[in-house]
């Protein structure tokens, strides 16, 4: 509806019509529900959660939240490509049903301490790809409490597979240098 000084509301009618033993109307009850604030906090949610899809989509780095059960509630499409699956083949799951057993319970294990201790915990994770590749994530993870709702673990885990490889080449090549240098 259009208000008189031309803003834009939503509005929800409810009404009821009370009829005689002939079936004509007698009366009829109505109520207008004013939905406009509501509508407009709707629009508000909707456009700050795309804004944060789009940034949690393209961060480089792999970000989940898991409930105390373990099960996965949210994760950003690098955590689906690292399993292979769509989004919606992980959610509700947990690890122990989508990883095999060993690694499951290594990344299992800080779940329960982040839980049990609550603060953060920062630590080495080890999973395979889905070439078969084990890649090395460093993670940090922390206990999540939202008000009204249960707490949660939420995850940021950085592929540092390259970056360890790279750092021992440069090692070994220093290495080298230095044994070169005392043979002169």
């Amino acid at each position: 509806m259009i208000w008189p000084d031309g803003s834009v509301h939503h509005v929800q009618a409810v009404s009821h019509t009370t009829y005689d033993s002939e079936g004509q109307p007698l009366r009829m009850l109505g109520v207008n529900y004013d939905l406009t604030e509501q509508v407009r906090i709707t629009q508000e949610l909707a456009s700050q959660k795309a804004l944060l899809d789009t940034v949690l989509g393209h961060i480089d780095a792999h970000v989940y939240m898991k409930d105390r059960q373990g099960r996965y509630v949210y994760v950003n499409p690098p955590v689906a490509a690292l399993f292979g699956r769509p989004i919606e083949q992980i959610l509700g799951h947990t690890d122990r049903e989508l990883l095999p057993l060993g690694e499951a319970e290594a990344l299992t294990g800080g779940d329960t301490q982040v839980f049990d201790q609550g603060g953060t915990l920062t630590l080495e994770e080890h999973l395979r790809d889905p070439d078969g590749q084990e890649r090395l994530f460093l993670s940090e993870k922390l206990l999540l409490q939202r008000p009204g709702q249960d707490d949660c673990l939420i995850g940021f885990s950085k592929d540092v597979t390259e970056a360890r490889r790279r750092a021992a080449e440069l090692e070994e090549l220093r290495h080298r240098t230095e044994r070169l240098a005392l043979e002169l």
